[in-house]
This record gives structure tokens, C-alpha cells and sequence, in this order.
């Protein structure tokens, strides 16, 4: 695997002159200038030093990232690009060059990188990945459960796991991929630069978000693969895009509503591939629900056993300072179950069983019932601690119209009384992540707004 990129370029005649972005840079110019930025990093942090990408250019994500990969400095890949998080961010990694692939308003004392300002090396037959195991990357996870956290990656965590993909879905040179999910995240990062990396498939470079952005690119670059998340697909459910040239479509960051993939795939002919794993597991597992996959087949590399209701994984793509079982399994906070042939039923967040007044809640199915009910278009429901720290309390934050009141009485008609949230609020949209998932520190923010608050928009 360590020299794998290189051997892909010097085997196929010609590769160094096709894009790696659709209309933009080639395969040539990505590796010329990884080895440029590469020289240049090290000149100004050296090897142990640690750099921040502060870009969602994927030709400047894969030119980073390669440089880092083949002995430049370690990597942090930052949740946001605000100035505020950025600063944040390299106070913890200690991290004092932004690379940019253009100028920003950076922290006090940073020195920012213009990839496009780097003089080229020479690629050809000198660009080689270190060692598999050597960590080069930090990255965040989406923040979904509050504050995110860092993670550090391993070369054989990255790309082990693009050149699983690539096999899995025969991903090459013939593909062009289209993802609706930045490259800051560790799903968007492996689909949409490591993975073209491999196989050699083009990559748009935009990350559209509304549905006729997302057809128009689709279009007019004759995608074949669509990488995106399970609040585009919800929003595409209520387009009509009709046929596409797309052969693959992935959802991750969050489950699918079955409508939602099914309206998708209704609409376009092509079934939605969903993705189960998490930043520090890497991928663990797909099903694809319109070819009647109700249950999980985990990828080829990865072994998961069930535990006490919990899945337990072992994988090649697990972030290296996760606490492992004896035998070598990292225990997941999802609660599974067995399924034939050797594939898991997901049974929910293993933190969503809650107790309240000793009586067992399961969050999801709360959710699931409030989902239902007439003028509720989608809900998040949390368990916080009560006032009196003794007990937990549930609240939900409810996506739709009409008034709290009379929501409150549908939802205490539908749900056993332990079960009723104490604090229900509706707002026009619930707040996500850039990734869409729920952003769970916004909602405990909006539920800790006075009443007259409601209904704004997030």
C-alpha cells in the first residue's frame, strides 16, 4: 500500500495528464505541487511540526494531504474555517501555518501557505507514502454530541479504507464524483479526495447544497457517483429530478429516512448505498435499502461481534488511540443485533436508553412517534440532566408549524407519560452541522431560549 499512489501514476500512460478535478487541476499538477508544498512545509515547521488546511478546495485538501502522506508535517483538518475555530483548533495542536488556496483573515501570529504561490517539485518516481502506521492527519469529528473532538488518522487508516471502497464499488477511471459534503470531514475527505486518489475517478470540485445545484452539476459534468447525507436526500425528496447518469449514490453522516431513499430512488433509478461507521471507527458497514438490504454487511476488512447489545469492531481503519477488548475489538456506543448471513440489525444509540422514573425510554422511538404526527416534518429528542441532577429529563426540539400547546397534546396522547418530553419546542428548521446532522449544542441552545423565542429559524 505504501507506494500505491505512486505506482498508479507511473503505470498508466498518460494518468499524469487527466484531471483530478473536473476542469481543473491534472493528476501531474496535484503530485508536481504536493512535492513543492511539501519541500516548502518542511523548510518552515519541519517534520514534527503540524499545519492546519484552511480550504475546502479538494485539488488543495489532496495537495496537503500527499505532502503530509510522503513526509511533510502532520495535518489538522479543522470542523470550520471561521477565524475563531481555526484559532481554537491550532491552541490545541499546537499547529502555526495555515495552508490557503486563497487569502484569508487568519489568528494573530499564523503564517498562512498559498498552495497556488508554491514552486512545483518534480513528482514523477519520487512521490512514496511513509510508513502505514504513521499517524499524518488530525481530524475532527461533526460535533453531533457537542463539543467535537480530534482524532488522529494513520496512513493505513485513510487509505486502506479509499482502496477499499474502490474495490468494493469498482470506483476507476471512468467514474466522476460529485459530493454534496465538505472535505473537512472524514466522509467527505475519503470519498471525495482520497478515494479519487486511488482509482482515479474525476471529482467535481463545488459542494452544491440546494437540489437544482446539485442536478445542475450533476449534469453538466455527467457524474456517475453522488456522495452526499441524509438532509440532501430529504431535500431532493421533494424535487422531482428525474433520470440522472449517475450509477452510485451514497448517504452517511446520519440515517437515511426510507422514504427519502426511496423517493430517490423512485425518481432517479438509482438506489442510495448508506454508510455506517463514524470519524474514529472509519467505515464499518452498508446496506442499500432499494435492493431489499434491511440489515448491515460490514466492508471486507472489518469484523464486528455483538457484546452486551453493543457492537464491538475490528478494523484496519480505526483511529489508533481507541481503547481495544483483548482481542482487539473497540466497542461502539450503538446497540446491535444479530442478522443472517452474517450482516447486524442497528437497534440505536446504546446512550439513547434512558431511564426516567425508573422506567426505561428509548429516545429514537420517541422520535419516531413524534415524527408522525400531523404538521411535525422532523424532531430531535435529547436526554439532558433534570434540575435537580438526580434524574434525566427529556426534551425535544420539533421541526414543523403549529402551536406548542397543541402539540404537547398530540404528543401525550401518542407516548406513555414517563415518556412525554417536559420541554417540547418548535422551531422552522431544526440546526444542523455542515455535514447535516443534528447540532446538538445549538439545540441545547434554542431549548434554553424563553418561549417567545419559538419559531425562528436555525
Amino acid at each position: 500500500m505504501t507506494s500505491l499512489i505512486a505506482e498508479w501514476l507511473d503505470a498508466t500512460p498518460g494518468r499524469a495528464e487527466t484531471e483530478f478535478v473536473c476542469r481543473g487541476m491534472t493528476v501531474g499538477e496535484l503530485f508536481d505541487r504536493a512535492i513543492g508544498l511539501r519541500e516548502r512545509l518542511l523548510e518552515v515547521v519541519g517534520r514534527q511540526g503540524r499545519v492546519c488546511l484552511v480550504s475546502e478546495n479538494r485539488a488543495v485538501v489532496a495537495c496537503t494531504l500527499l505532502a503530509s502522506a510522503t513526509g511533510g508535517p502532520g495535518l489538522v483538518v479543522p470542523y470550520a474555517l471561521s477565524t475563531r475555530i481555526i484559532k481554537e483548533v491550532c491552541e490545541v495542536t499546537n499547529a502555526t501555518v495555515a495552508v490557503l488556496d486563497r487569502d484569508r483573515e487568519l489568528p494573530a501570529g499564523m503564517q498562512g501557505m498559498l498552495v497556488g504561490e508554491v514552486p512545483r517539485g518534480e513528482s514523477r518516481g519520487r512521490l512514496r507514502l511513509e510508513p502505514p502506521d504513521d499517524t499524518i492527519l488530525w481530524i475532527y469529528t461533526g460535533g453531533t454530541t457537542g463539543q467535537p473532538k480530534l482524532w488522529p488518522k494513520t496512513i493505513r487508516n485513510l487509505f486502506a479504507e479509499a482502496a477499499n471502497l474502490r474495490r468494493r464499488f469498482g470506483i476507476d477511471t471512468g467514474d466522476t464524483i460529485l459530493a454534496t459534503v465538505p472535505p473537512l470531514h472524514v466522509y467527505g475527505l475519503l470519498f471525495s479526495v482520497i478515494l479519487p486518489l486511488l482509482s482515479g475517478a474525476r471529482v467535481v470540485n463545488p459542494t452544491p447544497y440546494f437540489p437544482r445545484e446539485i442536478e445542475k452539476n450533476i449534469q453538466e459534468h455527467r457524474v456517475t457517483v453522488l456522495v452526499s447525507s441524509p438532509v440532501h436526500f430529504k431535500v431532493m425528496a421533494t424535487t422531482s429530478p428525474g433520470r440522472l447518469t449517475l450509477r452510485l449514490a451514497f448517504s452517511s453522516g446520519g440515517f437515511l429516512a426510507e422514504e427519502d431513499g426511496a423517493s430517490f430512488h423512485r425518481q432517479t433509478g438509482t438506489g442510495v448505498v448508506e454508510v455506517y461507521g463514524s470519524t474514529e471507527t472509519g467505515g464499518i458497514a452498508t446496506r442499500c435499502r432499494a435492493d431489499g438490504e434491511k440489515t448491515w454487511q460490514a466492508f471486507d476488512d472489518v469484523r464486528c461481534r455483538i457484546r452486551d447489545d453493543r457492537l464491538a469492531v475490528s478494523s484496519p481503519f480505526l483511529s489508533p488511540d481507541l481503547t481495544l477488548t483483548p482481542d482487539g475489538h473497540f466497542v461502539t456506543g450503538d446497540r446491535a443485533g444479530p442478522a443472517e448471513g452474517g450482516r447486524f440489525h442497528l437497534l440505536g444509540r446504546a446512550d439513547g436508553v434512558v431511564k426516567v422514573g425508573g422506567k426505561r425510554v428509548v429516545l429514537d422511538e420517541v422520535k419516531t412517534k413524534i415524527a408522525s404526527l400531523d404538521g411535525v416534518l422532523d424532531a430531535l429528542v435529547l436526554s439532558l440532566p433534570a434540575p435537580d441532577g438526580r434524574e434525566n429529563q427529556i426534551v425535544a426540539l420539533v421541526e414543523g408549524n403549529g402551536e406548542e400547546k397543541n402539540l404537547r397534546r398530540a404528543i401525550g396522547e401518542i407516548l406513555e407519560p414517563h415518556a412525554v418530553p417536559r420541554q417540547v419546542r418548535i422551531v422552522s428548521r431544526l440546526p444542523l452541522t455542515p455535514m447535516g446532522k443534528p447540532d446538538i449544542e445549538r439545540a441545547r441552545q434554542l431549548l434554553a431560549q424563553p418561549e417567545n423565542a419559538s419559531g425562528q429559524d436555525c
